[in-house]
């Protein structure tokens, strides 16, 4: 075997790893930025900013959606995608009567910092105690990714209820579906909801799609045979994983089974 084969060897591993390790990023984090400032303009009073500093130098971007009357206050964990404070407009539209409160990740929207798990973590906790102090919290709701953040919060904090949607079991098992491998070697970001939701003591409200393609029907069914506290799981025919979440079957779950 030559020298030169050799050396080559670990330089194409390392580019393998480097493509790897870059790829998990892009996989799971994908920030993006969009508002509908007409809808914020033309009804500014129940939309407020807010802003809290995470660290020395890293400020997360929130919103406030405080209606006229409302029946609860809930905190909101968007998806990979989402600008969570631009969504909160939409959010509004279909739970006109309920107060939300919602930050965009690091990274996310005008957010300072770079997301990762241990962040988006440390920093829910950070985001419950002060919605917590400021308005309470009177439910919890994680959608995608989001579901991960939440369950991960509602394992290490108290809350009411726990809505997750569309929701997912770990990253390895979504990755081992999606790309017929693990990457534990380079697991960074586990987000393991499975693990998180076997430690949540609030009765937790889990929806799914059958036909989302994103996290497959097999692996929100493994999530849901690991949640200790299963009050309502129900599966939607008809939606992908962009749709369920604004679905007409989901939001009148929500709000005949919690009043938003």
């Amino acid at each position: 075997m030559s020298g030169a084969f050799l050396l080559l060897v670990p330089i194409v591993l390392m580019l393998i790893v480097g493509i790897l390790y870059w790829f998990e990023e892009k996989m799971l984090f994908s920030p993006v930025y969009y508002r509908e400032d007409e809808m914020l303009h033309t009804f500014p009073s129940p939309f407020r900013a807010l802003e809290l500093a995470v660290d020395a130098d890293v400020i997360l971007e929130g919103m406030l959606y405080e209606p006229i009357s409302f029946k609860q206050t809930v905190l909101y964990f968007g998806g990979k995608e989402q600008d969570s404070v631009g969504l909160l407009v939409k959010l509004a539209q279909h739970y006109p009567h309920t107060r939300f409160v919602t930050f965009n990740y690091r990274g996310y929207g005008k957010s300072g910092g770079k997301p990762s798990q241990d962040f988006l973590y440390q920093d829910a906790l950070a985001i419950f105690d002060y919605t917590q102090t400021h308005f309470g919290v009177d439910g919890v709701m994680g959608y995608s990714l989001g579901s991960s953040v939440a369950s991960y919060l509602c394992s290490k904090r108290e809350s009411p209820w726990l809505v997750l949607i569309a929701a997912f079991d770990s990253i390895k098992e979504l990755a081992l579906h999606h790309y017929k491998m693990h990457f534990s070697f380079l697991a960074r970001h586990p987000f393991n909801t499975r693990f998180h939701v076997q430690n949540i003591k609030a009765p937790l409200y889990l929806f799914v799609s059958l036909d989302d393609v994103v996290v497959p029907i097999h692996n929100a069914r493994n999530l849901s045979e690991n949640v200790k506290n299963l009050v309502l799981y129900k599966e939607f025919s008809g939606y992908n994983h962009d749709e369920i979440l604004f679905s007409d079957e989901v939001v009148t779950s929500l709000k005949e089974g919690l009043n938003l």
